[in-house]
């Protein structure tokens, strides 16, 4: 899941956007988890799925974080 399925992108915007409403780190982190699941992740791999992917983006993408570097 992730990169092949294109679920990277709403999983990491769910984190972003919160990120820029404001939100804390782990506020955004529970959006993306959510996004993961409402993608279909089983329960217990939901939160391994987000941090995968959020972790992912920072080191590719370090520019779309530049709002709020953690």
């Amino acid at each position: 899941m992730g990169l092949e399925t294109g679920a990277v992108r709403e999983i990491v915007q769910a984190y972003r956007r919160a990120r820029n409403r404001g939100d804390g780190e782990l506020t955004a982190f529970n959006a993306a988890a959510d996004a993961a699941m409402a993608l279909g992740r089983p329960l217990g791999e939901v939160e391994i799925t987000a941090r995968v992917l959020i972790d992912w983006a920072i080191e590719h993408h370090r520019d779309w974080f530049y709002e709020f570097e953690r």
